[in-house]
């Protein structure tokens, strides 16, 4: 498994994938995005322009990157706003980062990922996860021999505060470490419905221009 470069101990997140999102406002066009809090739960580092975490804990005798452990089961819950129970039973301890943000106007975000693991047996993948306003978890992924890549996006259709998570759980053992990354981060506009209702509207007349001419 190829883990993420060492980086620099004086480096943030603000300076990686969290600046990554102020950085791309210039591409939101209409809307401005304003980074408002951002949250780690577990291991996680910056890694180039973009975050990577891990399932490793020093309880377990791994050694963090970060020098944090991954969270058991019920942190991790507690810090993703879930009730208690709410991951499934076999996730053990894990790993995530929030990003909290306001919109003036609906936006698309969107980011690469990639899944890595030294855990070989099939039984016990581990799994990446993206959460959305604190929703229900998105399973990103099951971690296996070969590198597992992958791009998100979510289209936010309304203004005012939105979160976006990410994150990797150990499940059914605490070996094999698992390493989810992510960058790549992209912001583009979503119409307002009203503009879209117009957009669709003028597709229907030049479509059934397009006919009458055939005709």
């Amino acid at each position: 498994m190829t883990l993420p470069p060492d980086e620099s101990p004086t480096m943030t997140l603000r300076h990686a994938f969290a600046a990554a999102l102020l950085a791309t406002c210039a591409g939101a066009q209409a809307q401005s995005i304003a980074l408002t809090d951002q949250t780690t739960l577990g291991d996680v580092f910056p890694w180039g322009e973009g975050i990577a975490m891990t399932t490793a804990a020093a309880e377990s005798g791994e050694s963090p990157l970060s020098g944090s452990s991954a969270l058991l089961f019920d942190a991790l819950e507690a810090g993703l706003g879930l009730a208690a129970g709410s991951l499934p039973a076999e996730v053990l301890e894990g790993s995530a980062f929030r990003l909290d943000f306001t919109l003036d106007a609906p936006a698309r975000v969107g980011f690469d990922w990639a899944l890595n693991t030294l855990e070989l047996d099939p039984a016990f993948a581990d799994r990446a996860f993206v959460q959305v306003d604190g929703g229900a978890l998105q399973w990103l992924g099951r971690a296996g021999a070969a590198l597992l890549t992958g791009r998100f996006s979510h289209a936010f259709t309304g203004a005012g505060a939105h979160t976006l998570t990410l994150g990797v759980v150990d499940v059914g053992d605490v070996g094999g470490l698992s390493v989810l990354s992510a960058d790549g981060l992209s912001v583009s506009a979503v119409p307002e419905p009203a503009a879209l209702a117009l957009l669709l509207a003028g597709l229907g007349v030049v479509g059934v221009a397009a006919r009458r001419r055939a005709g």
